[in-house]
């Protein structure tokens, strides 16, 4: 009978230990769930913002490449006007030069005139 209650006595220990560890083990367990639920939601509210950055970004690009688009249109037509005042300057010029030639001519006439008279 001893050796049963030795033997009974030793199996409680033994179950109180192990219920111990089980209970060690379950806190454990929880624990770490508790925390790699926190890091998830954590790592997931991280990625929320980069994905919202990053939407701001792209549409800024797009507004970026708009603009620049528009600006290229305005340096077109820019160049386009500056070529046509650059015509219209040159046609002045020839115009101005024919006139002053027929000033000259005229101002031969007028002083070979005076001279006859």
């Amino acid at each position: 009978v001893s050796t049963l209650e030795t033997k009974c006595s030793e199996f409680e220990s033994d179950k109180e230990r192990l219920t111990r560890k089980f209970n060690k083990l379950e806190d454990d367990l929880k624990r770490n769930k508790t925390n790699l639920v926190e890091e998830v939601e954590s790592k997931t509210e991280s990625l929320d913002l980069v994905s919202s950055q990053l939407s701001t970004l792209e549409l800024a690009h797009k507004t970026s490449l708009s603009e620049a688009k528009k600006l290229s249109l305005k340096l077109e037509h820019m160049e386009e006007a500056h070529k046509h005042l650059e015509t219209e300057h040159e046609k002045a010029e020839m115009h101005s030069q024919s006139i002053e030639k027929k000033l000259i001519t005229a101002n031969k006439i007028n002083s070979a005139q005076n001279t006859q008279i």
